[in-house]
């Protein structure tokens, strides 16, 4: 199979929404297919990924596993962007509610004790859907060289 099959699939996996597992189990890749098999894990729907038995080595891993740290610290990013934004609106409702000497909005228990009837059921739109795109549950990376038995040693662990 060895990198350019590797670099082949990765191009024709792109934009994928079906597969969820893939398994690469020694067929002899390198460290040129960690960036690729991170951009795949990142932009499609893979969850689970098994890579045993190549030849990443330190490199090749670090590759692989940076394009998901950039992701996930994206993500944490623009979460806390939005709480952020979410708060300060309330905090503007509220200063404006007291401004024009509205009451204060009710709490969860008084708004329960008002509605005591009978709520029909709320149809699914794509906004109530929870958000969905790639997550990954398991990386497997046994024996692939990532230690001080590979050629250059701890040399890129240094870097």
């Amino acid at each position: 199979f060895g990198d350019e099959g590797c670099l082949l699939l990765c191009n024709n996996l792109a934009g994928n929404q079906c597969i969820t597992r893939l398994s690469l189990t020694y067929c002899d890749l390198g460290p040129i297919c960690g960036a690729p098999l991170g951009r795949l894990l990142v932009e499609t729907a893979l969850a689970e990924i098994y890579l045993d038995g190549n030849h990443f080595g330190c490199e090749g891993a670090y590759d692989l596993i940076k394009l998901l740290l950039i992701e996930c610290e994206k993500y944490n990013i623009d979460k806390e962007e939005k709480l952020r934004a979410d708060m300060e609106a309330k905090i503007q409702e509220a200063a404006l509610r007291v401004q024009q000497g509205l009451p204060a909005e009710l709490t969860p228990a008084e708004k329960k004790e008002r509605k005591k009837k009978k709520k029909k059921k709320k149809k699914l739109s794509l906004d109530d859907m929870p958000p969905c795109g790639p997550f990954v549950t398991k990386i497997h990376l046994f024996d692939n060289e990532i230690d001080c038995l590979q050629a250059d040693g701890f040399a890129v662990v240094q870097k």
